[in-house]
């Protein structure tokens, strides 16, 4: 029988494997929003990306998942923002816990719909 000792380095944040813990991070602006609203805002969003566990995943598994949040969030501001002026723009970023950049889009919302750029 053979049997396998664990070392004290192993653990899911291993480059050797690739796997990682990541989050995504929203950044909001413009939208004739002024810093508090933005502020505001930015706190929500950041609280519902802590829904998404991304965490022992590849780079391959978190990207898929985020490009699914993209996408959910482009079809909620689909038909726009009642009130917004100008060009509201939601940048999802995903990272790693390390604070590396892995991937970010940015969702410019007017009052009439979305687009991802």
């Amino acid at each position: 029988m053979l049997a396998f000792q664990a070392c004290s380095g192993d653990d899911d944040d291993d480059p050797v494997s690739g796997i990682h813990d990541y989050y995504i991070e929203c950044n909001v602006s413009g939208g004739g929003l002024d810093a508090s609203e933005l502020t505001e805002l930015k706190s929500e969003l950041n609280l519902i990306m802590t829904d998404f566990d991304l965490d022992a995943m590849d780079k391959d598994q978190a990207i898929y998942i985020f490009d699914q949040v993209v996408k959910e969030f482009k079809y909620e501001f689909s038909e726009g923002i009642v009130g917004v002026e100008g060009t509201l723009k939601i940048t999802l970023t995903l990272k790693t816990v390390e604070g590396s950049s892995v991937k970010s889009s940015t969702l410019k919302i007017t009052n009439t719909g979305c687009t991802v750029g």
